[in-house]
């Protein structure tokens, strides 16, 4: 990938008088990039923010609140897995979901559970000690 400071290198010494094989060996590129990067934008100012983080709708924005939000609170030990309640979702809502969410559910849950769920012992490796 070719950064900003490539591409103004690489102006500079075409205006210097340079060709073009000679000032894209010196900006570290080569001879292709160079035709492309010689006039227009710099690579930061081409590049597109993104928009849209998700590629499609939420499909429990409906429901998480209301109803698998109290369900996982209900479940303290976090036992209730993503496949009972889906299961449990498809029962409630005919049509509205199938197997194809099951692990955008799994991924909601882990991050649920992560953030409000209980609090985990941690244990840190410990290895031989080296006296000094």
């Amino acid at each position: 990938m070719v950064t900003d400071q490539q591409v103004v290198l690489l102006r500079q010494k075409l205006m210097e008088g340079k060709t073009q094989q000679a000032a894209a060996a010196m900006a570290a590129m080569s001879e292709r990039s160079a035709r492309k990067w010689q006039r227009g934008e710099l690579p930061s100012e081409k590049k597109k923010s993104r928009e849209r983080w998700r590629n499609r709708p939420n499909p429990f924005e409906g429901v998480w609140q209301g109803e698998v939000g109290p369900l996982l609170q209900s479940d303290p030990d976090g036992e209730l897995s993503a496949t009972t309640t889906l299961e449990w979702l498809e029962e409630r809502h005919p049509g509205r979901f199938s197997r194809s969410h099951l692990r955008t559910l799994q991924r909601r849950l882990r991050d649920c559970r992560a953030l409000h769920g209980p609090d985990r012992e941690v244990l840190l490796p410990t290895g031989p000690s080296t006296g000094s």
